[in-house]
């Protein structure tokens, strides 16, 4: 299909396909986007497959708040909101029903856990929370967990689960974290995103995710000179995004640990760092 609609922002995934265009009015974007759409159909047929009209998804976003309904403006299939691979979110970028849903899913684990936490012992417990609960709270949160609200949110269910674990109520969250060497989710949020930015310093992600961030091009070994921090125009769509916060975060590091000579040095070396306490790296969480 890459091949057939050349001329195309088109992403490939395992079970779906993605188009996106952008223009200056919904005009613009409707007739590109209808002409994109035919084309695809078209390579549909000519390969015996069938597409599945009701999966058909449409969103607007609209950082400039352009009216809708401009005259000429016909958006027919056009839908407030959108779940691409599991992640939910609407025309503004905002992600709180996935994070209600993810709330949701885990806090009916916990109940589970802590209906059973007399009668399996406290590995168990743990063993059980990390791979039945904690995916929940940590898929794809480099997506959506830019906002203090939703932090607070997944870290109390967080807490929930590890009294359960331990069959204590008297201790606090930064004592029960002590005791599974874990670290907030806040944090491990801000570890993966070091941990990319590691990726693409050394050429390691496709590049898609390498075309978003902008490398300096400089003579000198200045401290921070592996990424342009960009301006901002927006809280929601210029510092609440990877592109912003992906540079940041990575020029708070120590020299030494951005100069690490792998990608798996780097990753046991930044579980050890409490990357919230990097600077007050993660300015975004305060917003």
């Amino acid at each position: 299909m890459a091949f057939h609609i050349p001329d195309s922002n088109l992403t490939l995934y395992d079970d779906e396909d993605q188009l996106y265009v952008t223009g200056k009015t919904y005009v613009e974007v409707e007739s590109t986007l209808e002409i994109q759409c035919q084309r695809g159909l078209l390579w549909c047929r000519n390969n015996f497959l069938l597409a599945n009209p009701d999966k058909f998804q449409s969103p607007t976003i609209n950082p400039r708040d352009i009216d809708a309904n401009e005259k000429g403006s016909v958006l027919t299939i056009a839908n407030d909101k959108i779940k691409l691979l599991g992640v939910n979110t609407d025309e503004n970028l905002n992600f709180t029903q996935h994070i209600s849903e993810i709330c949701i899913r885990a806090s009916q684990k916990v109940g589970i856990l802590m209906h059973l936490h007399n009668l399996i012992p406290c590995q168990a417990k743990h063993i059980l929370y990390k791979t039945a609960i904690m995916p929940h709270l940590r898929y794809c949160h480099l997506v959506w967990n830019f906002f203090k609200s939703s932090g607070r949110k997944i870290e109390r269910i967080q807490e929930r689960a590890l009294h359960a674990v331990f069959k204590t109520t008297t201790e606090t969250y930064e004592e029960l974290l002590k005791h599974t060497k874990l670290p907030t989710l806040r944090n491990r949020c801000l570890q993966d995103i070091a941990i990319l930015m590691c990726k693409v310093k050394n050429n390691l992600v496709p590049s898609y995710i390498s075309e978003i961030f902008t490398r300096k091009r400089t003579r000198y070994n200045l401290r921070n000179s592996d990424f342009e921090i960009p301006r901002f125009d927006t809280i929601r769509y210029g510092k609440h995004t990877l592109r912003y916060q992906g540079p940041y975060i990575w020029s708070k590091l120590d020299n030494s640990m951005r100069e690490l000579p792998s990608l798996s040095i780097f990753k046991t070396n930044i579980c050890r760092v409490d990357v919230e306490d990097s600077g007050n790296c993660c300015n975004l969480c305060s917003t």
